[in-house]
């Protein structure tokens, strides 16, 4: 009789073998695992898990299931049947009485065989249908609007309601629960006017001109840099706009958002022989991370400019490296947020990705709210 090691030795080096075709880096593959009386006697992982970014399988790698536990749920109901616990004939609305009407009828016979009529099961299972509504956030963002047995609910994604110029303004419905974000759930997180914040850049790029100093106006890469590029050239300036900005400014482009007349950084127009006179070069459009760097460094004694909504803390021009804060953001302020609990007119809201006292503040004006992830700390006398 063959040693129970050198069982487990031969088990494994012939399942290596059947699997030595997935072992790959150009391609998925599989995890695997083989249990014998209830005991693991062979777990190994073959190919990758994603090809793009180059992850291989590990034996710890999540699957998937999808159909493949199809098999193993009908063979399961064919075994209670055998027993006599199981009535294969009966609807499914007996064990899942939280089904629909027309999702109860259907017996256990009918969806083995796919014949019971219903669609996919993620559709049903999760929600009776959905649409997405402009977030006004960044080209693209979108609110989720579901409907499920009877109740409708929002989720917001990052928001703002304002106007602006180079993204769809948000379009709010009522909703029977809201799960909002509260980054600017304070009140001090009030921002002064579109308008006023646009006159202060301005003036504040005029100034740098006349001092001698270049203007640079940073702000995220993605949203951010694209409005500030508009703002810009709707007065008048042709700014250069850092790589990261200029691939992004192309994406809103090619989906017909009008940035006005703008270049792509070149470092030969700002430094060297070759340099442009300030007022030809213009106004440098950058990303955040780079205010303490040589690309910003390089330059002598220019005017650093941050557009954020962080700016409203009185501690953000030390924070930022920068000679200027300016609020202008992506996100809705503290007015917006109360806002939009108004016209979603919710009966449930949940608040995350921001200040907590943003839900105690909605409590203490009577409304139903609660902070989808408070801190772990614990606290002496509740929230």
């Amino acid at each position: 009789m063959q040693p129970a090691g050198l069982a487990a030795l031969d088990v494994s080096a012939r399942l290596g073998q059947l699997f030595d075709a997935y072992r790959r880096d150009d391609a998925p593959g599989c995890v695997v695992g083989v249990a014998h009386h209830g005991e693991l006697v062979y777990r190994a992982a073959f190919g990758m898990a994603n090809v793009e970014h180059r992850v291989a399988n590990t034996p710890a790698t999540p699957m998937p299931l999808a159909s493949i536990s199809k098999h193993f749920t009908c063979v399961a109901a064919l075994r209670l049947a055998a027993d006599g616990k199981l009535d294969l004939d009966q609807p499914i609305g007996r064990w899942i009485p939280e089904l629909t009407e027309a999702q109860r009828r259907p017996t256990l016979r009918q969806l083995m065989s796919h014949t019971g009529g219903l669609r996919c099961y993620i559709e049903h299972a999760v929600f009776d249908g959905f649409s997405l509504l402009p977030a006004g956030h960044v080209l693209g963002s979108a609110m989720l609007y579901l409907q499920r047995r009877g109740q409708t609910f929002i989720y917001t994604g990052d928001f703002k309601l304002r106007p602006c110029a180079t993204v769809p303004e948000a379009r709010v419905k009522t909703a029977d629960v809201l799960v909002m974000e509260s980054t600017y759930g304070l009140p001090i997180f009030r921002f002064p006017p579109r308008d006023r914040v646009i006159d202060q850049l301005l003036q504040l790029v005029e100034q740098a001109f006349r001092n001698g100093r270049q203007p640079i106006v940073m702000g995220y890469g993605l949203g951010k840099a694209q409005e500030i590029v508009r703002i810009l050239t709707d007065a008048t300036y042709r700014p250069a706009v850092h790589g990261a900005i200029f691939h992004n400014n192309l994406t809103y482009e090619s989906h017909g958002v009008n940035l006005g007349a703008y270049r792509r950084y070149a470092f030969e127009d700002f430094h060297g022989p070759a340099a442009m006179d300030l007022r030809e070069r213009g106004v440098l459009v950058a990303p955040p991370q780079v205010a303490r760097s040589a690309f910003v460094t390089r330059f002598d004694n220019p005017l650093r400019i941050m557009m954020t909504g962080w700016g409203m803390l009185k501690n953000a021009q030390y924070r930022y490296g920068v000679d200027h804060v300016l609020p202008l953001s992506d996100h809705a302020d503290f007015d917006e947020l109360l806002e939009l609990v108004e016209r979603v007119k919710p009966r449930k809201i949940f608040t995350h990705h921001g200040y907590r006292e943003f839900a105690r503040t909605l409590r203490d004006m009577g409304l139903d709210a609660t902070c989808a992830k408070p801190d772990p700390q614990l606290t002496l006398f509740g929230e």
